[in-house]
């Protein structure tokens, strides 16, 4: 079986269509959230009859390189703007289910790798995964790299060739790399750990000095910052990274709500959110062309996500091209997710619609930004 790298993050959408099943290089919206280790599993057009499984094997930039059609998929033609998801496939639990059932030959050696019933002398890099006592002596010789994973007891100090890995009686600051924490963890004086590498917080954590946060930093328990803290690297809360772009959306336009859709032509119709837990942050720009649809009612835009309570409101804003003037209006929600514009007396005819406030041309825009709380 192969090594293959993972990583939470969002679906991505290709930027242009897959003409045929023999295109070895696509290029998606954004490969944010993807893995930066190849190879790695992609799947275009996840739950469809033409979902395909590729492996990613290099990356420039948002420009992947892929092997087509793997784990019993066909390589098949995929249009523009459809869905690439990274994940798992069958194969996933189909290797992890062959390696659970093995007996011998298992981590690609002859016989097993060690055994319970006697002293162990293992002079290279060691792995443990459960509790490791010593009754007499070290456990493991202290002048290689180890990578202990499990629960263990120290009886004394134990260092590296570089330096003291750690002992039971100061304050560590030279672990630079990755750090787990389980209980409470206090500064008083420093620094627990040094802060230029990824930290996993799984406890709660008292700060009471300034912190710098230059890699992904996740803090599972509750954490009390009373100094400045700078994050320069990804801020996620919940799912959703702080620090990417906002996402695009299809926005659909209607005549009246739950109309009928009305085509935007040579204008330019778009709309971006951030989602980040329950709230929803949205913007909408339509821009009039010489071919736009005006309509002849009143008109409702469809949100990226439904919202929880339909009273939702905020503001909307018309741009005349031609007088270089604009219009203050304000926009109400409908349904279960559009919103329709209103006039300052909470008239809806009046707000945005065909010929009002003004006889529309091209060059003109709606401008609709808000925030509301999701379904």
């Amino acid at each position: 079986m192969a090594l293959r790298y993972y990583r939470n993050g969002p679906a991505r959408e290709l930027a242009f269509p897959l003409a045929n099943g023999t295109d070895t290089s696509i290029t998606v919206d954004s490969a944010s959230g993807f893995p930066t280790q190849f190879p790695y599993t992609i799947i275009l057009d996840p739950d469809t009859s033409i979902e395909e499984v590729c492996d990613v094997t290099f990356a420039a930039g948002n420009v992947l390189t892929i092997a087509r059609g793997v784990d019993s998929t066909t390589a098949v033609a995929h249009s523009a703007g459809a869905v690439v998801y990274h994940g798992i496939s069958a194969r996933d639990p189909r290797e992890a289910n062959a390696h659970v059932n093995s007996t011998g030959n298992v981590h690609g050696i002859t016989g097993s790798f060690v055994d319970t019933d006697s002293v162990q002398s293992i002079p290279g890099r060691k792995i443990f995964d459960d509790l490791e006592t010593t009754g007499g002596g070290d456990v493991v010789t202290v002048g290689a790299l180890q990578s202990v994973t499990g629960r263990k007891i120290f009886t004394d100090a134990e260092s590296l060739a570089g330096g003291d890995f750690l002992d039971k009686g100061s304050v560590q600051a030279g672990i630079t790399g990755q750090k787990v924490f389980d209980d409470l963890q206090t500064t008083a004086g420093g620094p627990v750990v040094a802060l230029a590498g990824a930290q996993t917080v799984s406890g709660v954590k008292t700060f009471s000095g300034n912190n710098v946060h230059s890699g992904a930093n996740a803090f599972s328990g509750a954490n009390s910052h009373s100094g400045a803290e700078t994050f320069t690297g990804s801020v996620i809360v919940g799912t959703t990274d702080l620090t990417t772009a906002w996402t695009s959306y299809a926005v659909v336009r209607k005549n009246g709500v739950g109309g009928s859709t009305l085509a935007v032509g040579n204008g330019s119709q778009v709309g971006f959110y951030k989602q980040v837990g329950k709230v929803v942050h949205f913007r909408i720009l339509l821009t009039f062309g010489t071919t736009t649809n005006i309509g002849t009612d009143d008109y409702s835009f469809t949100l990226p996500v439904s919202y929880n309570e339909f009273h939702a409101t905020g503001p909307a804003l018309l741009g005349d091209a031609s007088l270089g003037k604009f219009f203050s209006r304000a926009w109400h929600g409908v349904g279960a997710s559009e919103i329709v514009v209103i006039d300052s007396a909470g008239v809806r005819a009046t707000g945005f619609s065909g010929g009002s406030p003004i006889a529309w041309a091209t060059g003109d825009t709606i401008s609709i930004t808000g925030m509301y709380e999701a379904a």
